[in-house]
């Protein structure tokens, strides 16, 4: 294959979203070494991110990401503007050898009636890839829910013609195969692709300067979620309790590090970042509180430095966990939707999951992190035997379906 195009970047702002392009590249790379790559996203302002990646970069659909911070009525007009818009993204499919299915690791849509513009784009470089004949491959992700009708309908068209669907957790193999039986031969599981990085590929080439060991860090990264009936500052506050305690016996800092600072709001981590610093760390003295944020976001090697410094990362962004887990350093997943128990569960490492944030308890937090503590030679261990066995596994599934893509 000498043209292979991934679509469905989400973009720089996420930096689990730029381990997993990292690791789907290396991959790639790994088995296409001659190839050339192009990238088809929606945030192509941010095109110096993918060039140092020695990849092209084309937008899903013209202004998709200016409509991104429209109001509603303008983004409805711009969005059916692009739908009728002639993209460059399509002729590059058109040229191509096989378009691989990247994404930010999850295929969704909550809205109960009209998918997004984001989730359409998904879906039309899939069916573009299937008009033009090309194969279409769906690395691992995990899927669902779809809330719409028209979501779901839409999903299972793009199933149609795809030649291989990888995903990264039993729950979303369970779910492919009872609502797609038909397609099930083409359903394979394998760990997420940031879990195909090592150490050096998240620092980068050297060390960033200031990255040293772990120095009686815990690690912080949280995200705000709804569910209904639930309020977040419970567990705000439980995790405040517990890492007060740490401080003032301990004598460890906090670090609270705003893993996704994205330009819009419901997606960036800073606003629950940043109230929990301000409204349930309060009694901590002030240098025992490390506060790390980077405007417009953080590259791999900066945010990865922040985690090899941590003794301990207590986590709910699952990459952040993964991140530091690569890094030789344990971390303990809270789940915000069902991803984080389920490739916990699948690398063997479910021990390491502490449950919902609105489930977890102040006394379990408390004893896991002392456990996990008090035997982290123990841990790193396991944790860098598990990372090696997903790496072969990732190796072993996509070698060995190769023939569903390749004539």
């Amino acid at each position: 294959m000498k043209r292979i195009v991934l679509a469905n970047l989400a973009g720089p702002y996420n930096p689990g979203d730029q381990a997993i392009l990292q690791g789907s590249l290396k991959l790639i790379r790994k088995t296409y070494p001659e190839s050339k790559i192009t990238l088809i996203t929606r945030n192509i302002a941010q095109q110096e991110t993918y060039r140092h990646l020695g990849c092209d970069a084309v937008p899903s659909y013209p202004n998709v990401e200016r409509m991104a911070t429209d109001s509603l009525l303008k983004k409805s007009w711009g969005g059916l503007q692009a739908l009728l818009t002639r993209p460059l993204a399509k002729e590059v499919i058109r040229s191509s050898d096989a378009v691989f299915l990247i994404g930010g690791g999850y295929f969704y849509s909550y809205r109960k009636w009209l998918p997004g513009l984001t989730y359409l784009s998904h879906l039309t470089s899939v069916r573009w890839g299937q008009k033009f004949q090309k194969p279409v491959i769906f690395l691992p992700q995990s899927y669902g829910p779809f809330c719409s009708g028209i979501a779901m309908s839409l999903f299972r068209k793009a199933l149609e013609g795809a030649n291989c669907i990888f995903y990264r957790e039993q729950i979303s193999g369970d779910w492919l195969n009872r609502e797609f039986p038909e397609k099930s031969d083409r359903f394979v599981s394998m760990p997420d692709c940031a879990l195909y990085l090592n150490e050096q590929d998240l620092l980068g080439r050297e060390n960033p300067s200031g990255s040293q060991g772990p120095g009686r860090r815990i690690g912080v990264t949280l995200r705000s979620w709804n569910i209904q009936g639930k309020d977040e500052g419970i567990y705000l506050g439980r995790l405040a309790r517990v890492l007060n305690r740490y401080v003032c016996e301990k004598d460890y800092t906090v670090r609270i590090i705003v893993h996704v600072h994205y330009p819009t709001k419901g997606e960036g981590d800073w606003d629950v970042s940043k109230r929990f610093k301000d409204r349930f760390l309060t009694d901590l003295p002030s240098e025992k509180i490390e506060w790390c944020n980077a405007e417009p976001y953080f590259t791999l090697p900066q945010i990865s430095s922040l985690y090899r410094e941590c003794d301990l990362v207590v986590g709910m962004r699952l990459h952040s966990c993964l991140m530091s887990m690569i890094l030789g350093r344990p971390a303990l997943a809270v789940g915000y939707q069902p991803k984080s128990e389920g490739i916990l569960k699948s690398l063997g490492l479910h021990e390491l999951y502490l449950g919902s944030w609105a489930e977890v308890e102040e006394n379990i937090l408390g004893e896991k992190i002392n456990q996990v503590l008090g035997s982290t030679p123990e841990w790193t261990k396991k944790i860098q035997e598990v990372l090696s066995q997903g790496r072969q596994q990732i190796d072993d599934a996509f070698q060995a379906n190769r023939s569903y893509w390749e004539k």
